[in-house]
């Protein structure tokens, strides 16, 4: 049997479900309504633990997104910072040119490079992240330019 086949089973509806034998007295006392006692202590921890979790997991899936927008950011920032410091004979623009080019053959239209894509950090790849960080250099005045080493 498969580890969702038994989920499904013992979990129908998401949630698994749990029952206390009121019958042990060293674990469990009171009413089926108002249980209390040792295994009613561990199964609320339990409950608790589990809800924590769910809620940790789902901040550091945000964070881990968060992270790789930020690496790819710095990823184009270095290619485009690299292409301008080796120049017009760069391999990274022949690659743009590559990519550019295989765009416009399978959309049909422009490249969303060439579309003046403002924000670096939209979700495009990494080439469209480029182009629009050259296309946002280009517009800097020329004092506003980083300095590059020689």
């Amino acid at each position: 049997m498969r580890v969702v086949d038994l989920a499904s089973d013992l979990a129908p509806t998401g949630t698994l479900r749990a029952s206390i034998n009121l019958g042990n007295p060293v674990l469990a006392q009171g009413t089926p309504t108002a249980p209390r006692g040792v295994t009613v202590d561990i199964a609320r921890e339990l409950g608790a633990l589990k809800r924590e979790t769910e809620e940790t997991w789902a901040s550091e899936r945000v964070e881990n997104s968060l992270l790789r927008e930020r690496i790819n950011d710095v990823a184009a920032e270095v290619a485009r910072l690299a292409s301008a410091l080796e120049g017009p004979n760069s391999p990274i623009e022949a690659l743009l040119a590559a990519e550019t080019s295989h765009e416009r053959v399978s959309t049909g239209g422009t490249a969303a490079g060439e579309a003046g894509m403002a924000d670096p950090s939209t979700n495009g790849n990494l080439a469209d992240r480029i182009r629009a960080l050259q296309t946002h250099a280009s517009r800097l005045p020329q004092g506003d330019n980083p300095k590059t080493r020689n």
